[in-house]
């Protein structure tokens, strides 16, 4: 079972049934404060979860495909490189639109300062349509040039009408299958077992569980690489991430293999990100700026590392590579709305985002096609 908890410690506590003999759980029987933390996962930015999957808790931090390397490019790159520091802010911290749900959740795993609202210096831009502004974030520019540092207090009115409390009425109670399903308990906790036929009734249990805010955490990261998770954190002592990350890994490698395409990947692409012009917080561009300056050119390597380019660092990264020059072959791609989604779906389970998520620009052997790659189920 999983480790006893100080008295201090704050937590949940949840009915699970437990299936003794196959060391597994069967389904979990919970509250209001226990779903509104599962149903909160939905609500986090991708910035967000790979900021918390890197953090260590009961388990060691995580990398979720090439999320986690996409991130840790922005933390280590300059401020230069961005049109103003509140740029990578946004990056790295950004706002969660369900903010005012989630805040007051127990065991709140976010950590992201709550949301404080800036306008310009200048209060003559507040009178005026045409230049007034509203920023989440400090020191953002204004159009007539300031900064937006001076702070306003605002009501949410998704906060009015939630009261700010979570998402589920505060009498629901809730089945919960280990796969994270979550269903109405329409019928008593018992009956469950009359519904499912099971070997050795007498390996069954009903045990109490105390969830702290660390195994939260645990559940975030199970819940992107297992289909076990609330196996993994509630009933397993060992350190169950490293044996998935393994897994997980050696997976991609066999399915390389035996397509015969390893050494087909795309091991850089040049890409004027800076040319991407997403809304900011606030709901107007940064005067059409984006987050990256312009002209200027970024090396994405395969696993999504993102580094400012120049000569220098193309002729190190492939010299480190160990790839003969004579394999490598330049091509000029055209990305829309169809490649940047495959792009985002390969960035999610996979370290070879760029193979992958442009696997139709490759040219294959033997018209052999890339597999997709599927995430392994855990080994009990």
């Amino acid at each position: 079972m999983a480790a006893t908890k100080t008295a201090t410690e704050e937590h949940i506590s949840l009915k699970v049934l437990v299936d003794e003999k196959k060391n597994r759980v069967l389904y979990v029987h919970a509250g209001k404060d226990f779903v509104d933390i599962l149903l909160s996962f939905l609500t986090l930015p991708l910035g967000t979860i790979a900021r918390l999957v890197g953090k260590d808790s009961n388990m060691n931090k995580v990398s979720v495909g090439s999320l986690s390397s996409l991130y840790e490019s922005v933390c280590n790159m300059e401020n230069k490189h961005f049109w103003t520091d509140t740029c990578k802010e946004m990056l790295l911290q950004p706002r969660s639109s369900m903010e005012s749900y989630c805040h007051n959740i127990k065991l709140n795993i976010d950590g992201t300062e709550k949301t404080q609202y800036f306008i310009c210096q200048n209060l003559k831009c507040i009178s005026n349509p045409n230049v007034g502004l509203l920023s989440t974030f400090k020191n953002q520019k204004c159009k007539c040039g300031r900064l937006m540092n001076r702070v306003i207090h605002f009501h949410s009115s998704l906060a009015i009408k939630n009261d700010g409390y979570g998402f589920v009425p505060e009498t629901a109670a809730f089945i919960i299958t280990d796969d994270l399903k979550v269903k109405p308990d329409d019928f008593q906790f018992s009956c469950l077992l009359m519904n499912h036929r099971y070997e050795d009734l007498d390996a069954i249990k009903l045990v109490t569980v105390n969830v702290t805010q660390k195994d939260v955490l645990d559940l975030l990261k199970c819940s992107l690489l297992s289909t076990t998770p609330l196996t993994d954190v509630l009933l397993l002592k060992k350190q169950i991430i490293d044996k998935l990350q393994l897994g997980f890994d050696f997976g991609i490698r066999e399915h390389d293999a035996k397509s015969g395409i390893q050494n087909m990947k795309l091991k850089e692409v040049y890409c004027p990100l800076s040319y991407l012009e997403p809304p900011s917080s606030n709901g107007s561009k940064h005067g059409g700026r984006a987050f990256v300056k312009k002209p200027s050119l970024y090396m994405v390597t395969d696993d999504f590392v993102v580094t400012p380019s120049s000569s220098f660092s193309a002729v190190s990264f492939v010299s480190n590579s160990g790839v003969p020059l004579s394999d490598l072959e330049e091509k000029v791609i055209n990305i829309g709305q169809k490649e940047g989604l495959s792009i985002l779906k390969a960035c999610l389970i996979s370290s070879s985002t760029l193979t992958n998520g442009l696997s139709q620009f490759l040219k294959i052997q033997d018209e052999e096609k890339i597999p997709s790659i599927k995430k392994p189920s855990l080994q009990k």
